[in-house]
């Protein structure tokens, strides 16, 4: 049965001239503006470039580049592709299939991705909307609520950055089916279909990201929360219909079990007081970005409560206390908003379990889809107590204009990576990954000192963190490397490069470097060494086989040399320095014609390519004199 308030909500009347808030049922224009606003929100990001993990999870992916690779997505972690030393808990087959489709749609080019984020968002906008008219039987605050889920600034991160797809493909698919278990209550239609849809969508919603995991509690919450319509209805009986839930839950669990090798692995651990704290502290500090999302950051260092100072905690707290009595005074008879309550809480249950992330354990992104049942709450309040009043319209679309405002004005800290790493920087200063991101930018801009610098940073920073992670260390001994080998200090690049391997012995890259650099130092030996351990963990790069083949040059082992240069061509056929080796050993064996044809094709790719000019004009003009070493 219905309550009272229930049935006034869900009437519908034949006016023609009711208001936004006494609206009688959703018309198709209420969609097109939410789609519409939710569009223009981020429009702008459609320019931007790829910044951060893009780079990497894009450019540098060779799996996503062909949809035959697909099935190594069910069978891997999301960065296996990397190598075995890149192990991480993800498993997102979703997430590589939908880069699968960017690239069909424009290669590397960013725009695709760009555009399937915001498409993404402008669909999920519109589902919460569904679950509102269909969950609170007022489609005024379904309306109202999805407006400010469109525009809410904590969305920045998922929907502006391309590599916070798995957040938006989550959230579509865990309100759609949220929606589709309301509609089944309801029996709006055929049981199979609703059925169907509830059960698929939580199944691909699962497969974007871990956080759909909750989705079986939340279902089961609602079903009590509705129950005042099913009084004869038994508690087993709503737990049988959790069943076929729990039932697509069990083959998702066992297909991640068989690509990770186990469920999760545990990298912190706390004491469980601390872990406790921590949690709440989290809690308190993700209700303050929804309520005030004005101070933001893409990467907050975590820092466990026993780290914290009491202007850390403070405010977090002290707004999870007030909310908490103001539910109890105002809610707790209220099944609907109760639930609304419970589910933005309850969703945050995934990232709330520290020991399976890494150093950037509180993040903005984590919010998409709490914020569904936070926005659709504060649309219902200010509903149940202006609803009658303009004042009620007023404030919602105050609300709306204000925090799309912060969203647009927020947008351009991901149009490029210069942007994007001086502002992260300066909100978190200690954070690693974003220190030494910044230094490798500089690097490929070739501004060495600079780069140093940023570097040291981020050096001095893994000796800050709470969750030291040996890799990331390694990898700012790397980037120092090229620091020093870019303004000409060999020996101090190859010290950096000891240090690196000394944190990671296993780590490939640290052995390519070293190898490199002992061998234009003329340690032929430890050079041949180090660059054959680096070619057993990555045997298909091509920079490693040329480094090899340069050292194996210089040891007058031409034919083991020229194993290597054409390996490398074979590798990476528009590896114009491969080619040019490859051209000068040629000459130095007799065979200068063939020399002179690999010539040039390099010339033939690459007109101005001047060492390949040289090369050529020496050959063909005078012949290549070479000294016996």
């Amino acid at each position: 049965m219905e309550t009272t308030g229930e049935k006034r909500k869900s009437t519908r009347f034949n006016d023609r001239h009711s208001t936004w808030w006494s609206m009688d049922q959703l018309e198709w224009w209420h969609f097109a503006v939410i789609g519409v606003v939710a569009l223009l929100c981020y429009i702008q990001t459609t320019g931007y470039g790829f910044i951060w993990d893009d780079n990497v999870q894009i450019s540098l992916n060779p799996r996503i580049r062909s949809f035959a690779n697909l099935g190594k997505a069910f069978t891997e972690n999301f960065w296996a592709f990397r190598g075995p030393q890149y192990y991480t808990n993800y498993f997102r087959p979703m997430h590589t299939l939908t880069y699968m489709i960017g690239y069909a749609l424009g290669g590397l080019s960013p725009a695709p991705y760009h555009w399937i984020s915001i498409i993404l968002h402008v669909l999920t906008s519109l589902t919460v909307c569904f679950v509102g008219a269909a969950f609170l039987r007022s489609p005024a605050a379904a309306f109202w609520g999805a407006l400010l889920f469109a525009v809410h600034p904590m969305h920045t991160e998922s929907v502006s950055w391309v590599a916070g797809i798995t957040d938006v493909g989550c959230g579509l698919f865990y309100f759609l089916s949220l929606g589709a278990f309301v509609r089944l209550r309801e029996r709006k239609g055929p049981t199979a279909y609703w059925w169907t849809i509830t059960l698929i969508s939580f199944f691909l919603s699962l497969l974007y990201k871990e956080m759909a995991l909750t989705l079986p509690l939340v279902i089961l919450l609602l079903d009590f929360a509705c129950g005042t319509e099913e009084r004869g209805l038994r508690p087993l009986d709503r737990l049988k219909r959790l069943l076929p839930f729990l039932a697509v839950l069990a083959v998702y669990v066992v297909l991640r079990i068989h690509a990770l090798g186990v469920f999760s692995k545990t990298r912190v651990p706390l004491s469980l007081t601390d872990n406790l704290l921590t949690m709440t502290y989290f809690v308190g500090h993700y209700i303050q970005d929804l309520l005030m999302p004005v101070t933001q950051s893409a990467y907050h260092v975590f820092l466990p409560f026993s780290r914290l100072s009491v202007k850390d905690w403070l405010l977090p707290f002290a707004l999870l206390a007030a909310g908490t009595g103001l539910v109890f005074k105002y809610l707790r008879n209220d099944r609907r908003s109760l639930f609304l309550v419970l589910m933005t809480v309850l969703t945050l249950i995934p990232i709330l379990y520290l020991g399976g992330v890494g150093d950037n354990k509180y993040t903005e992104r984590y919010l998409y889809l709490p914020s569904m049942g936070f926005c659709l709450l504060v649309a219902s309040l200010i509903e149940r107590y202006l609803g009658k009043k303009k004042a009620g319209m007023a404030l919602c679309a105050l609300l709306v204009l204000a925090l799309a405002f912060l969203t647009i004005q927020r947008n351009p800290v991901w149009k490029d990576e210069p942007s994007f790493y001086r502002t992260t920087v300066a909100a978190s200063p200690n954070a690693v990954q974003m220190n030494y991101n910044w230094g490798v930018l500089l690097l490929s801009q070739r501004n060495y000192p600079e780069a140093r610098a940023q570097l040291q940073s981020a050096l001095d920073a893994t000796y800050k963190v709470f969750a030291y992670v040996p890799l990331d260390r390694a990898r700012v001994y790397l980037g120092l490397c090229e620091s020093e080998n870019g303004m000409g200090h060999l020996q101090a690049a190859a010290e950096y490069a000891q240090k690196a391997l000394g944190v990671m012995p296993d780590l490939p890259d640290a052995s390519l470097r070293l190898g490199t650099l002992k061998g234009r130092l003329g340690d032929y030996a430890t050079a041949e060494k180090l660059l054959r351990q680096a070619l057993t963990s990555m045997p298909e790069n091509a920079l490693a086989h040329l480094d090899l083949g340069n050292v194996l040059f210089f040891k007058k082992d031409l034919a083991s040399a020229e194993q290597e240069y054409r390996k490398a061509i074979q590798l990476d056929s528009g590896f114009m320095s491969a080619r040019i080796s490859l051209a000068l050993l040629l000459a130095r064996t007799d065979r200068g014609a063939e020399g002179i044809s690999v010539l040039r094709e390099v010339l033939a790719r690459d007109p101005a390519n001047p060492q390949a000019r040289q090369l050529l004009e020496q050959i063909t003009s005078r012949g290549l004199q070479m000294r016996q070493q």
